[in-house]
């Protein structure tokens, strides 16, 4: 993705016990925009085996009108190797 961060919508982040209220009111620059957003700090962040610490989330209030599905931005990505096989990425630590 584009994305800086891991992002997701405000109903996704209550699924997930998060009172994304408790983050830092900014703005985001999207494909759809300018919108509001909060930015917290996930202690632990799981992709099947792979755990990372202290991985940047941005929260978009609202669901899925605002963000559809969760992107995985640069926070998460920069810390992974990838390889491209065909039509599959592989990430790994």
């Amino acid at each position: 993705t584009g994305a800086s961060t891991v992002a997701i919508n405000g109903d996704m982040a209550k699924q997930m016990g998060l009172d994304y209220r408790q983050g830092r009111l900014g703005t985001v620059s999207t494909a759809n925009g300018t919108t509001s957003s909060y930015l917290m700090t996930l202690q632990s962040f799981r992709i099947g085996e792979i755990k990372l610490n202290d991985v940047s989330l941005t929260i978009q209030p609202g669901g899925n009108e605002k963000l559809a599905i969760p992107l995985i931005g640069m926070s998460v990505l920069k810390q992974l190797h990838m390889v491209r096989s065909g039509n599959t990425l592989t990430l790994s630590k």
